[in-house]
This record gives structure tokens, sequence and C-alpha cells, in this order.
């Protein structure tokens, strides 16, 4: 009996025409199962639809030739209407599309990910069960994976901390065990480390455990920060973050991190950006997610050398080029390194923003996915004014009275695209009167940090945003009470610019704004913006 016959009878439906593969997949080489990992539902083509039947076998003839991922493609789309009484000729059944049904913020939770993601590879950890004739590391744990998944899960959508630590501990290691049994049962060449690697980058159980891990390391509790070490030792923190783990006999690190204050902003020492080595880099990218701005003075890099480093953290944007002519384009030096200046050069500013006072924002939020990290470098710095501020958000929300953290819970907020962090109207937008009619992005106004699981305010930039479904005398009102809790005195760090400081802040995390200084002064940073990775 093939494989795709076994996964559709188990289910009570009979595919006498469709066993197309050998139960025994160890005797191919490489080892290749037709497996159709999706929930049941809904039947495709009808009884005698011979062509259709066709379509299916040939689709599923050309699966055997891939190396990676069963998948029927666009059969939804393509079957005939199917109205019979009977059963189906070719009962093959698919996974919602992203797009379909439910709700888009329940679809995001962590319980939605997770639980689809165990879904799918149910099909391949019972192959692998069958391999290896019973033989599993799973079942250390009380509960199914399932159910340790949903618990999991659970956790990280409410944050709250798990009342049973021996419990999480266990319940991980079998769920980590499902994974990599269930993964090295699909096609493919793997060997330990590839599982290791696409386990901690690709899944969606790597990248909660990863969340946990941070959380924990945040929290200040010490069995926490033990638990966290467990879950995710170091070499996996260095594989999710691409880096490799640096062997004993690499030079020691002389790396200091020192807190600034007490909850957010430390200061990086002993370390040259350029000339980072990859256990170096993963220390900066732990505290950069721990304190959210981090400090490294005395840092004189060349734009080349500024990218490579920013490029660490992930793909880069390439610089606002606007309406800029191609002859312009062509002069810029590093297409990813944006200069913002009052310096002008034969009457024409060779950067942006000026020397005007930039109000409290985050980085681009007015688009869907914005840069999670910024990275500046100061060069040259005016003797007084233009310092840079940052108010911490986890601590904004932590602070706001509960019956307004309920009420803002599930709304969201509209982000202005045609204004500039000094109010200017950007190039190519027409001025409107009304912030409803602001073209820009739409985000919840809590965030949970996709690294950390700690749930923040994300604000953007208070002029023209919009809160979505009020009224705009009502979302005016709202917006003016939360922004009364986004930058409290003590939840605020001033920078104080000395040439050649290099600042990188996390974007989901932080608002930052910057005072003006004197025309005369001349004032030159060089900015990286950090896409999020996909």
């Amino acid at each position: 009996m093939g494989a795709l016959s076994y996964f559709l009878e188990r289910e009570g439906l009979l595919t006498a025409g469709i066993s197309l593969v050998r139960e025994n997949t160890l005797s191919m080489q490489p080892p290749r199962a037709l497996w159709v990992p999706f929930p049941l539902g809904r039947p495709l083509g009808k009884p005698g639809d011979a062509a259709f039947q066709l379509d299916v076998i040939k689709a599923a003839l050309g699966l055997l030739e891939r190396s990676h991922g069963p998948v029927l493609e666009n059969y939804p789309r393509d079957a005939p209407p199917f109205e019979a009484d009977g059963p189906a000729a070719c009962p093959v059944f698919f996974a919602e599309d992203a797009g379909d049904a439910g709700d888009a913020g329940e679809k995001g939770t962590w319980r939605a990910r997770l639980s689809r993601e165990v879904s799918l590879l149910q099909p391949w950890y019972e192959l692998s069960l069958r391999r290896r004739g019973g033989r599993t590391l799973v079942g250390i744990a009380t509960q199914t994976p399932a159910r340790n998944i949903e618990a999991l899960a659970d956790y990280l959508d409410g944050g709250e901390r798990p009342a049973d630590i021996v419990w999480l501990k266990r319940a991980m290691e079998d769920i980590k065990a499902y994974y990599i049994e269930a993964m090295t049962a699909q096609p493919g060449d793997y060997d330990a480390a590839a599982i290791q690697a696409q386990f901690w980058r690709e899944t969606d159980f790597g990248a909660a455990v990863l969340a946990l891990y941070h959380q924990f390391q945040n929290s200040g509790d010490q069995q926490l920060k033990l638990i966290a070490r467990i879950l995710a030792p170091r070499q996996a923190v260095a594989t999710a973050t691409g880096l490799r783990e640096t062997k004993q006999h690499d030079r020691t690190s002389m790396i200091k991190v020192q807190p600034v204050n007490s909850s957010f902003v430390a200061d990086i020492t002993g370390v040259d950006v350029a000339a980072l080595s990859d256990r170096e880099f993963a220390q900066v990218y732990a505290a950069w997610l721990q304190y959210g701005v981090l400090r490294l003075r005395n840092q004189q890099l060349d734009e080349d050398q500024l990218q490579a480093f920013s490029a660490r953290f992930g793909p880069l944007e390439e610089i606002p080029f606007g309406r800029m002519s191609e002859a312009d384009k062509a002069r810029v030096k590093n297409r990813y390194v944006t200069q913002l200046s009052n310096i002008l050069v034969d009457g024409k500013p060779i950067g942006g923003l000026g020397n005007a006072e930039a109000s409290w924002h985050s980085d681009m939020t007015y688009v869907d996915n914005p840069p999670p990290a910024s990275v500046l470098l100061g060069v040259e710095v005016p003797p007084a004014g233009g310092d840079t501020y940052f108010a911490d958000q986890y601590a904004a929300y932590e602070v706001l009275p509960d019956e307004l953290r309920v009420r803002i819970a599930d709304l969201s907020i509209k982000h202005d695209a045609a204004h500039t962090s000094i109010g200017k109207l950007r190039p190519g937008y027409e001025p409107f009167e009304d912030p409803r009619d602001a073209p820009g992005s739409v985000h919840p106004m809590v965030r949970t940090h996709e690294e950390t699981g700690r749930r923040a305010l994300y604000l953007g930039r208070r002029e023209w945003a919009y809160v979505a479904g009020l009224t705009l005398e009502a979302s005016e009102q709202l917006l003016d009470e939360i922004w009364a809790y986004a930058a409290l005195p003590a939840n605020v760090w001033r920078q104080k610019w000395q040439p050649y400081d290099l600042i990188i802040w996390d974007n989901r995390r932080v608002l930052h704004r910057r005072d003006n200084f004197d025309p005369q002064s001349r004032r030159l940073m060089k900015r990286c913006q950090v896409l999020a990775r996909t």
C-alpha cells in the first residue's frame, strides 16, 4: 500500500487507484514518500471524472522527482464542481490558504502557528515511527506533543509565567524530539547539523523556543534564566542567528556590556565592529535584544564597514532615492548608507532632515514590514544640540493603567506615510487635513516582540496618526491619552553625541526623537536600516 493510500484510507477513504509509492521507502535512494500533509475536509473531483483523476496522478508522480516537500499545486482552482452524494474519486484535501478563512489576528497567534505546524508534521512523524519499528524519543512528558504545544502557545500568547517549570522543560524536550524525528523522515539528504539549522531557523517552534529563551533571560528570575540556557543552549542561539559556534581555540573576547540605566540602554566596550568575531557579534546581538539600545564609542568606520556590520543584523534597505535622477544615483557611494545632515555642498544639502527637531517616532512604521533595527554612526556632531532621545516602550506598556491596557488590546493605528519625522510632506504626496485620509500601513497598538515575546506599545508617530475604527474625535482623545505614557521621564534616555559614536536600537521596542541645533553648526550622521528577515 502506498503512503498516500495509507494516509487517506486511515480516514476511511478508498484510494485503490492512487497507490504510487511503496511503503518500504527505505528501499528508495534517496527515500521519497508521497504524503499529503493537509487536514482532510474538502473533496476534489467527482466519480467518473477520468481527466481530473489523471491530472492528480500525474502531479503525484511528478512529486516523486522532487527532493523536498510534496505539494499538490493548483487543484483547489482546477477541480471541477462536486455536488454528487457518492464518494469522491480523488479525495485529495488541502490546508486553508493564508487568506481564505479565520481572523488575521488569530492566525498570527502562537497557538495557531504552532498547531498548524504540528498538524503538518504529523504524517512525517508517523512515517518515521514505522521506519524505526515504533522506537521514539517522544514520551517523557505526560501529555502528547500537540497538547504540550497548545499549553506552550497559550503561555506565549498570554505572557504569564508557567506555573510548572518542570513540566515546561520536559514538554520542550518532547516537542523538540517530535520535530527532529518528523523532519528526518521528509525527502532529502540531511545530516545532524542541517537538521538542527533547519529546526532553529525555519520552524515556528524553533522561533517559539527562542522567544521563550529571551523572555526568561530578561526576566530577572534566576530560575527562569537557568531554564533559558537549558531550552536554547548557546550553540542553538548562534545557529538561529546564522552564526557559527566559536571554537575553544578562538581568541578570548574582551567585550563588555555595561548597563547605562536600570531598564534599557547599554554601552558595549572592548570591541572593534570592523573586526568583529562571530562570538562577539552573538554577544552584541543578545545585548541588543536585552536592552533595546546599544552604544559603541570610537567606531571609526567607513561606509562599507558600516554596511557590513549592519548587515549582520539582517538584510538592509536601500536608501530612499525619491525622485533622484539616474546621474545623481550613480554618484551615490553606497546604496545602503543614508546621509542625515544639514551640510550644504554647492548650495545643496548632502543629507536629509537638516537641523530641525524630530518628534518621537519609530522608523518607517508606515510600511507593512518596518525595519527591526536601525544603526546610526555620528561622524560630525554640533557643539550643542542635536541630541537623540530614546523611550522604552516595554516600560510604557507596563505603566499603563489596567483599564487602558484592556481597552487598547485589540486596537490598531494607521501610521502616516506622507510626512517625515520633522513634519515635512514627502515628495510625491498631496497635502490633506484629516488623519483618516493619511496613506500608510495599519499595525496593532500593542506589539508582541517576535524574538523576546514581551509586549510593547507600538505607536509610530503622534502626528497624523489614526486609531482604526474610531471616530476622529475618539481617536484623537485616545491617542492623547496613550501618548501621555509613551515617554515618561523615568523611561527616557538622552544620547549626547561624540564623534564616531555608534548607536543600534530596536525599533520594535523604543521610540526616538532628536533636538534641533544651530543651523550654522555641522552635523553628519550615517544610517543603515535593517529589514525584517523573511
